[in-house]
């Protein structure tokens, strides 16, 4: 069962990435199998590229992700790299940070919307 840390960060964001405008998911798994881990999907709306990582669960994460890298869903080769993501405390709903796509840097922000 979720806790109310992990749910404040976990959802589906929409914002901008550059000028590129994407989707970001967030969820959380935990098996009995498996160690406790974050789900990340990236979508570039536009050409609606997809992105995908996990991360270990970490208390500390609930506040600031960092070099989360993200490969193509369909190829596995091509990368997104979330250098930072913050989730901000006066407001659970947002998130900002920077991205690296091709070498280029992009400021990063995201807005919470219902699943």
């Amino acid at each position: 069962m979720m806790t109310t840390a992990i749910s404040t960060i976990c959802g589906t964001y929409v914002g901008f990435c550059g000028k590129r405008k994407v989707r970001l998911q967030i969820r959380h798994s935990e098996a009995e199998q498996q160690d406790s881990v974050y789900h990340f999907r990236f979508v570039e709306l536009e050409s609606e590229n997809a992105y995908v990582t996990t991360s270990p669960f970490d208390d500390q994460l609930l506040r600031t992700f960092s070099d989360l890298v993200l490969s193509r869903e369909d190829d596995g080769v091509e990368q997104v790299t979330l250098t930072t993501l913050h989730r901000h405390p006066w407001d659970v709903n947002y998130l900002s940070g920077e991205e690296i796509t091709s070498g280029a840097r992009n400021g990063v922000f995201l807005r919470r919307v219902p699943d």
